[in-house]
């Protein structure tokens, strides 16, 4: 029979490599070629991502009551460049980032210790991983086109 802890290592190692994936697709927004999109859409994107890695890590980090979570990310921001091409990445960028909020909401169901036990370190990983992946992603958007020394 699987132990408590097998279950929880089990449980977040799948709904953590589902976000991974869904990240992954999200990255692959930054490609010019079929999406537009503006500094301040990008930066919305990964704040957004490491509020909600923030909000799930509270649940493991003490007990606290249940709270209704964000499950849907939807831009704040105006959408300044009105082409086809950013309209397509507004829409992308909200789906795949919705679709992470909800598989980080079911990470949270994980945080019951009546169900699952699991150690600091186990939590520590996991959310290193998650922010890991987050700077991983936002990478991939960032353009460079010069190098100058900074020493």
């Amino acid at each position: 029979m699987e132990s408590r802890n097998e279950k929880f290592r089990r449980i977040a190692q799948n709904r953590l490599t589902r976000v991974f994936t869904t990240m992954t697709l999200v990255g692959n927004l930054s490609n010019k070629r079929y999406y537009d999109y503006t500094d301040d859409e990008v930066n919305e994107i990964f704040e957004a991502y490491k509020l909600k890695g923030q909000e799930i890590h509270a649940y493991f980090a003490n007990p606290i009551e249940k709270k209704e979570l964000t499950n849907q990310f939807i831009f704040e921001s105006d959408n300044t460049i009105n082409n086809e091409k950013n309209d397509k990445f507004r829409e992308m960028a909200q789906s795949r980032l919705s679709k992470v909020f909800v598989d980080m909401n079911l990470l949270a169901n994980l945080s019951n210790r009546n169900n699952y036990s699991f150690k600091d370190e186990e939590i520590i990983e996991m959310f290193g991983a998650y922010q890991e992946k987050g700077i991983e992603t936002k990478g991939r958007f960032i353009v460079r086109n010069s190098f100058t020394f900074t020493l």
